[in-house]
């Protein structure tokens, strides 16, 4: 969780900033492609880094409460798979 947290606020935060800041902004996705495409780009910049890392604050504020719930749906996901993992070993006996 601690990396996907990272991927949040350091990769795709800075690309999709200014959507989060907009109403008007894309709420239905982002092609992958392309999204991938600007995360390099900017990674690739040291001031965008840079200005990653002073946004955090700013994009968790205004992503916070949706990242939590994305973070808890992953969290459950990844618990109800290791269950089922679980269940569907052989019993000894």
């Amino acid at each position: 969780m601690e990396q996907l947290d990272e991927i949040c606020v350091f990769e795709v935060g800075p690309v999709l900033f200014s959507n989060l800041e907009s109403v008007a902004g894309e709420w239905a996705g982002f092609d992958p492609s392309w999204l991938e495409q600007e995360i390099l780009k900017a990674m690739a910049h040291v001031e965008s880094r840079d200005r990653a890392w002073r946004r955090r604050k700013r994009t968790m504020h205004i992503a916070g409460g949706t990242w939590q719930e994305v973070r808890t749906k992953i969290e459950q996901i990844r618990n109800q798979a290791a269950l089922n993992i679980s269940l569907d070993r052989p019993r000894p006996g």
